[in-house]
């Protein structure tokens, strides 16, 4: 049985589609079964291939959230992540809502990408730091509303990105390096994390598991 983890990639943008296909073939960890470039599409290679992982960007035509809707509904054993341009709250809240398991920028490094795909096939989530912060800050606001917005956050996914706002401004120890000191942080306060080191054992990114709406999330990356 193959280690590679299966995945399709669905973007509208042939060039842009082709570079993300060349970088995960040519890490050796993934076996990307089959492209696409729309809604239809990806819905049909979805349910004959049925990979471990989906990476849909939020702007193709019929719609990456729309997509990820039915992906969750028809197959919803496929892990879908988003891979886009757009840092709107509403985009990610969307995403959120259909279950995606990640949300990544297509800013994002190769090496990067590559990382953050292996981790979630392994059932962790991503999201980018400063996203969840906006997301926690409009969840914030909303609660003191009379009329909230549909989405918000339950309490322990508010917990994780309370601690993520707020640990910045947390007397600690100097002589430790930033991202252990968060880990440790975060455990003491009853989140479980953990440091994933990528393959030069430099660069890490820490996780937090939160669920249910997803079993964890990157929170931190750094050395």
């Amino acid at each position: 049985m193959s280690d590679l983890i299966s995945i399709i990639v669905v973007d509208d943008h042939p060039l842009f589609r082709e570079g993300v296909v060349t970088t995960l073939m040519e890490s050796g960890k993934f076996d990307v079964v089959a492209q696409a470039g729309n809604k239809d599409d990806a819905i049909i290679q979805a349910e004959k291939h049925l990979p471990d992982l989906m990476l849909l960007d939020v702007s193709m035509p019929g719609g990456g959230i729309e997509t990820a809707h039915e992906i969750a509904d028809r197959v919803p054993i496929i892990k879908v992540i988003m891979l886009t341009v757009s840092e709107q709250e509403h985009h990610v809240q969307a995403a959120l809502k259909a279950q995606a398991r990640g949300y990544v920028l297509k800013g994002v490094a190769s090496d990067d990408l590559v990382n953050i795909l292996q981790d979630i096939s392994r059932g962790d989530s991503y999201i980018s730091p400063n996203l969840a912060v906006n997301l926690l800050m409009r969840s914030t606001e909303d609660a003191h509303k009379d009329t909230p917005d549909d989405f918000d956050l339950n309490d322990r996914e508010r917990q994780i990105l309370e601690k993520l706002v707020s640990f910045p401004t947390v007397s600690r120890d100097s002589n430790l390096p930033l991202i252990e000191w968060v880990e440790g942080y975060l455990n003491s306060h009853g989140i479980t994390a953990h440091r994933h080191y990528d393959e030069t054992n430099e660069k890490a990114a820490l996780f937090a598991h939160v669920g249910p709406w997803q079993e964890g999330g990157v929170i931190l990356s750094g050395h």
